[in-house]
């Protein structure tokens, strides 16, 4: 009896300690460059699984895409000053294959003008970067934070606690019964 109360508080302390990751690590992701409606694709800029290390993307030279566990980062390259066409939409979609999104925000140094969040859209497991008549040079960085700020992890629903002190009830009511 002893080793069943031993075996379900062991359960019950692990799934009290028990969290998810709230990032982007293993997940498949897909990116489009979307020009000039958010319905014509112009051209297909890669699809992987972001792994240990990220998972690196190029868009015809213009800039370097970046996504790791709990950041998207768009690093220009060397450019003087141009901007985006004005259009409808004019910028990029980023897929999770795997799942729902986790929450994305705006990291404070993301440095191209004008551009805030308002022009990024979540619609459920796609986030939507819109830039269209933005400048940029190759000074120019936009940092999306994945999973809000770190860490990249958060407790497991109070769900799992709730079954653990359960099983310990049992448990004890049991052993009070003998």
């Amino acid at each position: 009896m002893k080793r069943i109360f031993a075996l379900l508080a062991g359960l019950a302390l692990s799934l009290l300690t028990q969290t998810a990751q709230a990032g982007l690590l293993s997940h498949q992701v897909s990116v489009t460059y979307l020009y000039p409606t958010v319905d014509t694709e112009f051209q297909h800029i890669g699809a992987g699984t972001v792994g240990a290390t990220g998972l690196q993307m190029n868009f015809l030279d213009y800039f370097d895409l970046n996504i790791t566990d709990d950041r998207i980062t768009v690093l220009y390259r060397d450019w003087p000053e141009v901007w985006w066409n004005p259009a409808p939409f004019n910028g990029f979609v980023l897929t999770d294959l795997t799942g729902p999104l986790p929450a994305i925000s705006l990291n404070t140094a993301s440095n191209m003008a004008g551009f805030s969040s308002s022009n990024l859209t979540i619609v459920g497991n796609s986030l939507y970067v819109n830039w269209q008549g933005l400048p940029f040079t190759g000074a120019t960085q936009v940092i999306l934070d994945v999973g809000g700020t770190p860490p990249s992890q958060v407790p497991e629903p109070f769900s799992l606690s709730l079954l653990g002190l359960g099983l310990l009830g049992l448990g004890a009511a049991r052993r009070r019964a003998k």
